[in-house]
């Protein structure tokens, strides 16, 4: 007698993922015309939570909705917004992209509470995922999947080692699959219809010939706004380097822009960009009227568009040129290869970039788009900047770069209302931060104040002996008390103090032009290229809710 095969749990979860790797924010469980905030989707390993913002009085919470577990790792999400046009009962969409090469529409069910798939997409070959002999079932490059913001269509880009990428297009419809909208009468009551209202899907794939337009290997993507037809803007790499050959090869990215006929799934060039930092790695699309996309690199931020295009210097190393004490370059030169034996030549961007008067690098940022001129920045180091867009239409003017706090070190960064930020980490706590703007600040002055003739002698005598709360403010005040000293008086408390400032900021009227001219001199344009010392309206930011994350597990131990 044969005896029983018996099957075995090859695993089993003690804990569910807290590390949070990708957040988005989506009207999932309610629809855009029910009003309220919509929902934040939170995606760790391969479990997605769905969280509701609960607002009260003094607070705002998130609660979980529901909660669900996709079967493979999550290489991307991204949210399908109901089409222009459509009804306002309609609820978003959410796309998972699954690093088997696979994607899934999902929707919610608002009669069991939890999600249902619309339609499943599997993308992989013969071979597996990667173009080799053995069958690999997991990409080592998780698959982009990003949505066109009017809810048009939605994309995949397929990244496979040393290979082109593919891209595939999906065709958004109205409504999801085996729904009823609320203008269709009769069933089980009008009221259960409305609450089960549809929510968008997509149709079957085409894919885009992106290789006869010269794209090779993509980095990132994203659809840009302000187009009457879907407009994709694909960052690749046509010729690969890294740091030891920069010298041979070193703006090696580029940028194109197609415009998707998703009816006879064709797609045009619009435009392109090319030379671009070979450290480029991250695309976030703008509001209109400005449009465009800010192109994020370790040493640069550049904002490019079909209009104008503008360079932001993060540092001076990423400036380039000569290294003093380096002996390879003197060696080369003096083999006679010239000026140009440098290990770290410039970047073609460098002679057009504006020095943003901070010391710092992008590699591994977050970014959300605040409003039409405002965009919040997150670091590596879990700094939080406010980038300004000063704009004259469709044309940029300038960028101005300032920190704004501290953050956590996000690995998902997403924007739930005007005044509600949400923040994901893989190493820490998320944080549910509201933020509230500054009053809009006065242009700090450099050079001291004209004096005034009919100024009251009292009220000289009466600021002597205060603590300026700047340098600048000393500067002002001490040029006056040079032009007209005050009449000769027993020295008390209040002058040992301004003997203390003098020691400490210097009273010369010569050290401060030539400090001055020095400031001048180092940054000709201050930040980013305006009045030195000015700075835009910021925010006051206050954390609300926290969700607990339990990352990175360095040990365990059991007994």
């Amino acid at each position: 007698r044969r005896e029983r095969e018996m099957s075995h749990v090859v695993h089993r979860e003690v804990h569910p993922p807290t590390g949070v790797d990708h957040a988005c924010a989506a009207y999932f469980t309610r629809a855009v015309g029910d009003g309220g905030d919509p929902n934040v989707i939170v995606v760790s390993a391969n479990r997605v939570t769905i969280y509701a913002v609960n607002r009260t009085a003094d607070a705002e919470t998130l609660d979980v909705v529901c909660e669900f577990d996709a079967q493979g790792p999550i290489g991307s999400i991204a949210v399908l917004r109901r089409r222009f046009g459509a009804p306002r009962n309609q609820r978003d969409g959410l796309l998972i992209g699954i690093r088997e090469h696979k994607l899934s529409v999902v929707e919610y069910d608002a009669l069991t509470g939890g999600v249902r798939a619309s339609s499943l997409h599997s993308f992989e070959g013969d071979l597996g995922c990667n173009p080799m002999y053995q069958t690999l079932r997991m990409s080592r490059e998780a698959p982009l999947v990003m949505a066109d913001p009017e809810g048009r269509c939605a994309a995949v880009v397929l990244r496979r080692d040393g290979v082109a990428a593919r891209v595939r297009v999906l065709a958004s419809v109205n409504g999801g699959l085996g729904l009823v909208s609320a203008n269709d009468g009769g069933g089980v009551g009008d009221d259960d219809a409305q609450v089960r209202g549809p929510a968008a899907s997509v149709r079957e794939s085409f894919e885009l010939n992106v290789e006869g337009r010269g794209v090779k290997m993509i980095r990132d993507a994203c659809f840009l706004h302000g187009y009457g037809e879907p407009a994709l803007l694909l960052l690749f790499e046509k010729t690969p380097t890294w740091a030891g050959r920069y010298n041979l090869a070193k703006d090696t990215c580029e940028l194109v822009a197609l415009s998707i006929d998703v009816d006879k799934q064709k797609s045009t060039v619009i435009w392109r960009r090319q030379r671009l930092p070979s450290s480029a790695y991250k695309l976030t699309a703008l509001l209109p009227p400005l449009g465009g996309a800010l192109v994020m690199s370790t040493d640069f931020l550049l904002h490019e568009s079909q209009e104008s295009s503008t360079a932001l210097s993060l540092n001076t190393f990423g400036r380039g040129g000569p290294q003093e004490g380096n002996d390879a370059e003197a060696q080369a030169r003096a083999a006679g290869m010239g000026t140009d034996a440098m290990a770290n030549p410039p970047p073609r961007c460098a002679a057009r970039a504006i020095d943003c008067g901070l010391e710092l690098t992008l590699d591994g940022a977050q970014a959300a788009v605040v409003s039409e001129e405002r965009v919040l920045v997150t670091t590596k180091t879990g700094a939080l900047l406010l980038l300004a867009l000063h704009t004259d239409g469709r044309h940029l003017k300038r960028m101005m770069l300032q920190r704004a706090g501290g953050a956590v070190l996000s690995s998902g960064m997403c924007l739930l209302a005007r005044d509600l930020l949400f923040l994901g980490s893989r190493i820490g706590d998320s944080l549910l931060v509201k933020f509230t703007p500054k009053e809009e600040p006065a242009a700090t002055l450099l050079l001291p104040e004209p004096e005034d003739e009919n100024e009251d002698e009292d009220v000289t005598e009466k600021s002597k002996g205060k603590r300026a709360k700047s340098a600048t403010r000393i500067m002002g005040k001490r040029a006056k008390v040079e032009e007209a000293p005050p009449a000769p008086s027993t020295p008390g408390a209040a002058d040992e103090e301004d003997e203390l400032e003098a020691l400490l900021y210097g009273t010369s009227t010569v050290a401060q032009d030539a400090a001055a001219a020095a400031i001048t001199e180092k940054k000709p344009e201050g930040l980013a290229g305006i009045i030195p010392g000015l700075k835009v309206a910021g925010y006051d930011f206050k954390v609300k809710d926290s969700l607990l994350g339990v990352a990175p597990v360095v040990d365990i131990t059991v007994g």
